[in-house]
């Protein structure tokens, strides 16, 4: 058994070969779909009979926006040769959507009803003429027997009720038929108008793929078509559940997959990846920075100043044996910088579970990848200067098996949904801070003491403001908490402006990594504990210097 590759080139190839026999594939399906984050690569397989010789393979219905360069083609079985190949646009009528069919049906069962009401309206005036013909008679008739002297009164009167009545009928089902059909106009042009709507535009538009094949022998193969297509994207989303008694964090994955490629993903195995073949794979080269002296400025003439020497004027003067005024540096242009090809080292495939449908309807389609329980350590977090609320934290790390992308995680505690936060790309592994809402159970309070000044020095030349702010934390739940506590300490950027921090400020207090000017203490509540956080400081400068950002 021999296998056959052959990348599918786009080009204005002669199709067939003289005397070759068409084989058409009449069905083909996808077996496999890579969704990248910006485009799929689709894989299709299916089996033609092929006879000896040289014959003319036809794969019809690809979508129109295959990207050429990408078509790639594998065959096994019989043994065969595989050659040129075109790709020829074709054009169908479209079918009738399940939309358009039922609007359609709408549409003839309203007009079948206005139609009952026109058979109903013309069998009326048939009675209605009957009626009319059978009093005229009767009348006639009556009128003969009350001639004779036979006259029977009460008959005649009981005839006449009886149309009377009749009539009086027809004329309500007159005007019940009037409102009939005004009702049944207005649904009608309801489901006209849907039915329009939904009406196929225009025909499908696609590509075949035809293909030269040499085979030794009549026999089967089974060929594998892969081609890349645009209009198709996945992204990341998270779901982070915490539980609290295990100490962890319950991390789910899930791909949002959207695709306009022009065919269905039934039942198919699906992948996601993390690649982006449109970022490209050869790294960027930066263009040089040339530095040169800036030509001088045109000097503007005044009316007294002699006109500016030309070339003519220096060739003149060198001739003279003057000296030649000396040249103008050139002017030279700095390149532009190329743009940056992104690339990311956290490239990575998510192979979902069992089979998955996304259809080519540009809508958001949900799919599970995986879930993981972390460890995690909980800590509470307040920042009194902003919100008197304590914040729960779970200092925890990202899945090891596979990077995270940036995305949206959703955020339960247990069964209730607390919010959404953005999280970032990170490695796999990588320490990872998840926010779970606040947390009523731990009251903080804060108060602040009324600024204080003063002058010191001799004739006042410095002035010094004092601050103080407790806050006050406690803990009512009935398990131990680790709390961390932040504030603000002023930093100075400038000699003449000294921070000093009080003599009562809460021992503990350490600068906040990365985060200058911020200050934390790091505690620990019992069941049912209070603890209180002081910050003392004093801002000291010359009296005759404005200093901004102090507070209030």
């Amino acid at each position: 058994m021999k296998r056959a590759c052959l990348a599918f080139v786009c080009a204005a190839l002669a199709c067939g070969v003289a005397g070759a026999a068409e084989v058409k594939i009449e069905r083909s399906k996808i077996v496999q779909v890579v969704v990248y984050v910006d485009r799929a690569e689709i894989t299709r397989q299916a089996t033609v009979q092929l006879p000896a010789g040289a014959s003319s393979i036809v794969l019809p219905g690809l979508p129109p926006s295959v990207d050429a360069d990408s078509l790639r083609i594998s065959g096994k079985g019989v043994p065969a040769a595989l050659g040129a190949v075109e790709l020829k646009r074709e054009a169908q009528e479209r079918k009738a959507t399940p939309e358009w069919l039922a609007a359609d049906a709408e549409v003839r069962r309203l007009e079948g009803e206005q139609n009952k009401l026109g058979l109903e309206e013309k069998a009326d005036q048939q009675m209605a003429e009957f009626l009319a013909s059978l009093a005229k008679g009767t009348g006639a008739r009556s009128g003969d027997r009350l001639a004779e002297g036979k006259p029977d009164l009460e008959a005649v009167k009981g005839f006449f009720g009886f149309v009377r009545g009749q009539v009086d009928d027809l004329g309500k089902r007159a005007e019940r038929r009037v409102e009939r059909r005004r009702d049944l106009q207005e649904q009608l042009d309801v489901a006209r108008a849907k039915r329009d709507a939904a009406q196929p535009r225009g025909p499908v538009e696609s590509l075949a793929a035809i293909a030269e094949v040499e085979a030794r022998q009549a026999g089967a193969l089974d060929l594998e078509v892969t081609y890349l297509v645009p209009s198709a994207a996945w992204r990341p989303s998270y779901r982070a559940t915490l539980d609290a008694d295990k100490g962890e964090v319950v991390w789910s994955a899930e791909a949002v997959v959207r695709q306009r490629t022009g065919e269905d993903w039934s039942g198919v195995p699906l992948r996601l990846s993390t690649a982006a073949p449109a970022r490209g794979v050869v790294p960027p080269q930066l263009p040089p920075i040339l530095v040169r002296p800036t030509p001088p400025r045109p000097k503007l003439m005044m009316k007294s100043e002699a006109p500016r020497p030309t070339a003519e004027m220096a060739r003149d003067a060198a001739g003279a044996g003057m000296a030649a005024p000396p040249p103008a540096l050139e002017a030279v242009e700095m390149e532009a910088p190329e743009a940056e090809v992104l690339h990311t080292a956290y490239n990575a495939a998510f192979d979902a579970p069992g089979k998955s449908d996304v259809p080519a309807d540009g809508r958001d389609h949900r799919i599970a990848l995986r879930t993981d329980a972390l460890p995690a350590r909980l800590l509470y977090r307040v920042a009194p200067a902003a919100s008197e609320t304590a914040f729960v934290v779970a200092k925890t790390s990202s899945p090891a098996q596979y990077p995270l992308l940036p995305g949206v995680v959703r955020v339960f505690a247990g069964a209730a949904f607390v919010g959404q936060y953005g999280v970032a790309e990170s490695a796999p592994g990588a320490e990872m801070d998840a926010p779970f809402g606040a947390d009523n159970r731990v009251v903080v309070k804060r108060t602040a003491t009324p600024r204080r000044g003063s002058q010191e020095g001799f004739i006042s030349k410095d002035q010094q403001f004092e601050y103080s702010f407790r806050t006050t934390i406690e803990n009512r739940r009935d398990r131990e908490i680790t709390l961390v506590v932040e504030d603000q300490l002023p930093r100075s950027q400038d000699e003449r402006i000294v921070v000093k921090v009080g003599d009562k400020t809460t021992p503990g207090m350490r600068d906040a990594k990365d985060r200058p000017g911020i200050v934390e203490w790091e505690l620990t509540l019992g069941p049912k504990q209070r603890k209180e956080i002081v910050l003392e400081y004093s801002v000291r400068f010359p009296r005759d210097l404005s200093v901004d950002g102090l507070p209030r």
